[in-house]
């Protein structure tokens, strides 16, 4: 919703999920600050990779020490993707008061 409301892009193919994770990353200048840090989306990336061994029947290759990590790793990383969320429904509040205030 971010990408296409906010910064009106349209995602599309194959890597739209990359895609996507990348753009959270970008503040655009006069629009919004960056959704999720770099490190939140390496993290992210992560995740994304291993659904595509999932989903592309590769799970023979599996590496049990991978999948380990991202175990450990996951409440840290959703909780890390909670708050950052979190901090720009703050900015899109900040936001909409602001314009609230101007339209008064």
């Amino acid at each position: 919703m971010i990408a296409s409301e906010v910064d009106e892009a349209v995602l599309g193919g194959n890597s739209w999920h990359r895609e996507l994770l990348t753009q959270m990353t970008i503040p655009l200048t006069d629009v919004r600050p960056a959704v999720l840090t770099r490190e939140t989306a390496r993290y992210l990336d992560g995740y994304l990779r291993f659904r595509h061994v999932v989903r592309s029947v590769y799970t023979l290759y599996l590496d049990a020490e991978r999948v380990m990590t991202l175990v450990a790793d996951l409440r840290p990383t959703y909780e890390r993707m909670g708050g950052e969320l979190e901090r720009f429904t703050h900015f899109l509040e900040r936001l909409s008061r602001a314009d609230e205030d101007e339209g008064a």
